[in-house]
């Protein structure tokens, strides 16, 4: 998935007002989170609108993470707080599942998919 097809998503299914710009700094935040978070990697650094079509890092099926992130923020910025709630309580499902799938299926990650264990 690309930046530019979260775009068109998000803007059918949730029409906003919000320019290109704005989605494009919230899907480069979440990328660079997910970089740092997930991978414990440094993030590269996006050249935007130019890097809209290039492939988002987080695949499929867990790829929602970016529709569900671009959505809460309308809703928030928009101040839908409980819808915000509501879109950014599945974001987090989405993006835990990833986070454990990732750490699964990569050797080299340092992590264990342990939380709350004393």
């Amino acid at each position: 998935m690309t930046m530019n097809q979260v775009i068109e998503y998000v803007d059918r299914v949730r029409p906003n007002v919000f320019t290109d710009e704005d989605k494009y700094s919230w899907l480069s935040t979440l990328e660079g989170l997910i970089a740092r978070r997930v991978r414990q990697e440094e993030p590269e650094a996006m050249e935007l609108p130019r890097d809209g079509d290039m492939e988002l890092s987080v695949p499929h099926p867990y790829d929602e993470v970016y529709r569900l992130y671009a959505m809460a923020m309308v809703d928030f910025y928009n101040r839908e707080y409980d819808q915000y709630n509501n879109t950014a309580a599945m974001f987090e499902e989405r993006l835990g599942q990833y986070e454990a799938w990732y750490i699964r299926n990569n050797p080299s990650c340092n992590r264990v998919n342990f939380k709350n264990v004393n």
